[in-house]
């Protein structure tokens, strides 16, 4: 089923969903349903990976890995997960390797927590996965959710919505603190910068008040993360925050009036900008393409200001900025970048042909 799901039938899709306990599949249209579901078939792919990789973890756990694996063979994912919760049971001594076997289990297990839907158990999971390197190093619980456990949440809550998103942000939070800071700066602007980017996508799901903190939190956890990837000794990762600071700026603009909306697109614009200093065409072409494709965006809103004295001069930097974006955004292997700046390069020579 999972590898013919384009060709299933309602029915078939239907009785799929209920496997992954997905609520009111029946309320779903036949397009949402199917992609839904093909979503949730890489994600159950991906548990199976995380459970295969188990099998040569331990002797010890021979026998809950094949109970694992059959399982999910079965879909019962739940059951699988409670396999895995008593596989740690199995790892009692506190060494080195046991205490990476049972984080290798929790994230597995939180995995399969994922895929069921349940973020809070995922959540749990990863934090105590990543609390238990403790006794190795006073920092590497942080690190361990910074590069390691973080990207799980945010992933799932980036596709689904849900409770992940939040989550993500919150095993962030508590992990900001001066001492990583001044003990692992590398870590601690990387989490500024994944801390950033889901308060941002979050705000962009968020209303009113809710949105509008969200970004200014965002705005502020970027510009912490410049304090260390500064364009000298970190020129990648500062060109990659300008571009993620230009985002967020232009998404407080456009939730903002008049002329401080247009002062944000400006510092927007700016903030893109600066990052093309690194991403060039030679070096980053597709991150030079998407960086050009953004300031088209923000000078498009520019030229829709009110308080634009000059709306065609932003018109034509918008145009000149998409058509250098298509110079990379190739038809055939980037289908939905070349068709989105396509689609904005019609909205910009609409503009520049409608009456001043």
């Amino acid at each position: 089923d999972l590898d013919n799901i384009p060709a299933l039938s309602r029915k078939d899709l239907e009785d799929l969903a209920a496997r992954f306990s997905i609520e009111d599949p029946y309320d779903r249209t036949d397009a949402d349903l199917r992609d839904l579901m093909t979503k949730k078939a890489e994600d159950y792919r991906a548990l199976r990976k995380e459970v295969d990789d188990l099998k040569n973890i331990s002797p010890r756990l021979a026998n809950q890995h094949a109970a694992a694996v059959d399982a999910l063979e079965n879909f019962r994912v739940e059951e699988a997960e409670e396999i895995l919760a008593n596989a740690r049971e199995v790892i009692t001594e506190q060494l080195r390797e046991p205490l990476e076997i049972n984080a290798q289990l929790m994230e597995a297990q939180a995995v399969a927590a994922l895929v069921r839907g349940n973020s809070d158990e995922a959540y749990l999971l990863l934090c105590n996965a990543a609390d238990s390197f403790g006794v190795l190093d006073p920092l590497e619980p942080a690190r361990k959710r910074i590069l390691v456990y973080f990207g799980a949440l945010y992933r799932h809550g980036l596709r689904y919505g849900g409770a992940s998103l939040p989550r993500s942000i919150d095993f962030l939070k508590s992990v900001l603190s001066q001492s990583l800071f001044s003990r692992d700066p590398l870590s601690w602007a990387a989490a500024q910068n994944n801390f950033a980017v889901s308060l941002r996508i979050l705000a962009s799901r968020s209303e009113g008040d809710d949105s509008t903190r969200l970004l200014a939190e965002s705005v502020v956890a970027f510009r912490a993360a410049l304090e260390v990837y500064t364009r000298d000794d970190h020129p990648v990762d500062w060109a990659m925050t300008q571009n993620n600071l230009g985002n967020a700026l232009h998404d407080q603009a456009i939730r903002t009036e008049g002329e401080d909306g247009t002062r944000l697109l400006a510092k927007a614009v700016a903030a893109y900008r600066a990052a093309l200093e690194v991403r060039t065409r030679e070096d980053h072409p597709i991150d030079w393409a998407m960086t050009q494709n953004n300031i088209a965006i923000a000078e498009l809103a520019i030229a829709a200001q009110e308080a634009t004295s000059d709306s065609r001069k932003h018109l034509e930097s918008a145009l000149e900025h998409v058509d250098g974006a298509l110079t990379v955004f190739d038809p055939e292997h980037m289908t939905y970048d070349h068709g989105t700046a396509t689609n904005l390069r019609d909205h910009i020579l609409t503009a520049l042909k409608a009456p001043d």
